[in-house]
């Protein structure tokens, strides 16, 4: 079975996300998503829709989005002097490793801050459109 998708394939996809009814990622044949199948890469259970799939496929896939997982750090790490005005829900922009992330504050005292990255569809059922482009 030669282009089937398998552990170890080379996998090009294009793909739509919606998530309620709304367009909110997009990867197109110009700038498709590509990755090495098999080595959780990506979500798992979107993983697991293109196994077997062949060069050419096209398909709907509909799965709730993934909770982040919440960590703690020193607060002294991301200031100086803790603010007055620091608020649960509120989202911070870290940089880090030259990344920008946006987090939610989850919890905080003066020794730590209880953070965890900000994922607006998270708990959502999230529809996606792929087309898979290659297979090598």
């Amino acid at each position: 079975m030669d282009n089937v998708i398998k552990k170890g394939s080379i996998v090009k996809i294009s793909f739509e996300a919606f998530c309620e009814g709304k367009l909110f990622d997009k990867r197109d044949s110009k700038s498709p998503l590509e990755f090495k199948y098999g080595f959780d890469n990506i979500n798992p259970y979107f993983e697991k829709s293109l196994l077997g799939k062949k060069k050419g496929a096209s398909y709907e896939l509909k799965i709730k989005s993934i909770e982040t997982p919440e960590f703690a750090l020193p607060m002294d790490l991301l200031f100086e002097e803790m603010p007055e005005d620091l608020k649960v829900g509120e989202l911070l922009d870290l940089d880090y490793g030259g990344k920008t992330n946006t987090v939610e504050i989850i919890s905080f005292n003066t020794d730590e801050i209880k953070l965890k990255l900000y994922n607006p569809i998270e708990g959502k059922d999230v529809l996606f459109k792929i087309k898979v482009l290659d297979v090598k």
